[in-house]
């Protein structure tokens, strides 16, 4: 090395080399160390290595931002740890199976998947169980505990699940619904926006707890309608809680958890949750368009 006009250390071209291919580990949030102090020493004599990192960083938030905007699939991120871990064997790149929706996340998971990235692994349908609820857990850490309920099922049962090519018939989902709840299926038809379709109604359970669920969809965009009965002491009225709206005189709560807008209402007995990637405005037009018949209907469920 030699020292510059400037009095800044001018390394050679190989010592920043082996410095950069060394950066990408300490730069690793889940990398457990500190940084060593002779890349310190260098970061702070060698503005090449620092424009360096500052790439890399700008990298990581611009990719973060697109997964954040992404509806990626579940599994996407066992097939690329797995295919990471296999012997080259002259396939295609992962960047080019990968699918185009999850194209950034991809991209992200390979520029930090390194040796910490994926040691230690289980079998891959076990870490996909176990990413799905470890993403469930970190969106509804965003928000208080009683839009938890609405976010988690969504999670659970929409975002985490393949649908299949076509819709089941009105009276199949009428029947998955039962009789009681069948009346949301023409009330969620009348509501939906232009160009969006029920693709599932069904009741399902997450963690112990049962629910009405309705899937609507339209290109990209997946929206829920999550009905539960209260359990003791639950209730939205709650000084957390922001009212974001009112329909027919029913106030409508609302919380954002990532690319999620929640919003929820009170119906007798019932909660209902209406969670979307839509923006926060179209999330709250159709709610409020929705809620008066879904409120009318659950007021006359028995319970």
């Amino acid at each position: 090395m030699r020292q510059g006009a400037n009095n800044v250390t001018d390394f050679d071209k190989s010592t920043c080399e082996g410095i950069q291919k060394q950066l990408d580990s300490y730069l690793d949030p889940g990398y457990p160390g500190s940084v060593p102090e002779y890349i310190d020493k260098h970061l702070a004599a060698c503005p090449r290595c620092v424009e360096f990192i500052e790439a890399r960083f700008k990298a990581m938030e611009l990719l973060k931002g697109a997964v954040h905007r992404q509806a990626t699939p579940p599994h996407l991120e066992a097939k690329i740890r797995r295919r990471l871990r296999e012997p080259e064997r002259g396939g295609f790149p992962v960047w080019l199976w990968a699918p185009a929706a999850g194209l950034a996340a991809a991209m992200l998971l390979l520029f930090w998947s390194g040796p910490l990235g994926w040691r230690g692994q289980n079998d891959p349908q076990e870490m996909d169980r176990a990413a799905q609820e470890r993403y469930i857990e970190s969106l509804s850490a965003r928000v208080v505990a009683i839009m938890r309920v609405g976010l988690g099922d969504h999670l659970h049962c929409a975002h985490f699940r393949k649908f299949p090519k076509d819709a089941p018939a009105a009276e199949e989902m009428a029947a998955n619904i039962g009789p009681e709840h069948a009346g949301l299926i023409p009330a969620v038809r009348e509501a939906v926006p232009s160009g969006h379709h029920i693709v599932m109604a069904h009741q399902c359970k997450h963690r112990g707890r049962t629910f009405v669920h309705m899937v609507v969809r339209g290109g990209n965009r997946m929206l829920s309608l999550v009905v539960a009965r209260k359990q003791p002491g639950e209730s939205l009225t709650s000084p957390a809680l922001a009212v974001i709206g009112r329909a027919a005189g029913t106030p409508i709560y609302g919380a954002t958890a990532g690319p999620f807008e929640i919003a929820a209402f009170e119906a007798g007995s019932h909660l209902a949750f209406v969670v979307s990637d839509m923006t926060q405005d179209d999330h709250l037009a159709w709610t409020t368009n929705l809620a008066p018949a879904v409120q009318h209907l659950l007021m006359g469920v028995r319970g």
